[in-house]
C-alpha cells in the first residue's frame, strides 16, 4: 500500500467569480502544479455561492512535454507537438449539488502522477454569477512510501 504523510500534502487555492481554467489561457485561473520532478493529485475540494445552476468540472492536464507526432512515428519528417486533454470530468458541480469533495485513493496515485512542467487546470464554466473556491492537495511522489 502506499502511504503519504499529511504533512507532505501541499495545498493550493483559487477563487473567483467568472468561469476557472481554459487549458489553452495560460493566464486563467485554476492552474495548478508543484516543482517536483514527479508529483500527484492527492484531491480536490470547493464550493459555491450564489446562483442555483451547476455545470460540469473537467480536470485537464496542460502538458509542456512533446510527443511524437503521427508523422514521425510512420516515418516521416519527425516534428514534436505538446498535448492537451481531459483526464477526468465531474458532474453536475455549482450552487445546489453536493459540494465538491474529490479525493483520489492512494491506489490510484501512479495514475495521478505527473512530470515536471505538466499543469493540472479545472476548466468550469460558471453558468451564471456564482462565486466559487477551490483547493487541491498535491503530494510530491518522492514522498511515496511503500508499506
Amino acid at each position: 500500500m502506499l502511504v503519504l504523510h499529511p504533512s507532505n500534502i501541499q495545498t493550493f487555492t483559487d477563487s473567483g467569480t467568472g468561469s476557472m481554467g481554459d487549458v489553452v489561457d495560460v493566464d486563467s485561473k485554476a492552474r495548478f502544479w508543484l516543482d517536483a520532478d514527479y508529483w500527484f493529485l492527492v484531491f480536490i475540494r470547493g464550493g459555491f455561492t450564489g446562483g442555483t445552476s451547476q455545470n460540469d468540472l473537467a480536470i485537464r492536464l496542460d502538458s509542456r512535454h512533446a510527443l511524437p507526432d503521427v508523422t514521425e512515428v510512420i516515418g516521416g519528417s519527425p516534428k514534436t507537438t505538446p498535448f492537451d486533454f481531459t483526464l477526468y470530468t465531474l458532474k453536475n458541480i455549482g450552487t445546489d449539488s453536493r459540494q465538491l469533495n474529490h479525493r483520489i485513493q492512494p491506489l490510484e496515485y501512479p495514475t495521478w502522477t505527473f512530470r515536471r512542467g505538466d499543469i493540472l487546470v479545472l476548466e468550469w464554466t460558471n453558468p451564471n454569477t456564482q462565486s466559487w473556491a477551490i483547493e487541491v492537495g498535491l503530494g510530491d511522489a518522492d514522498a511515496l512510501q511503500q508499506v
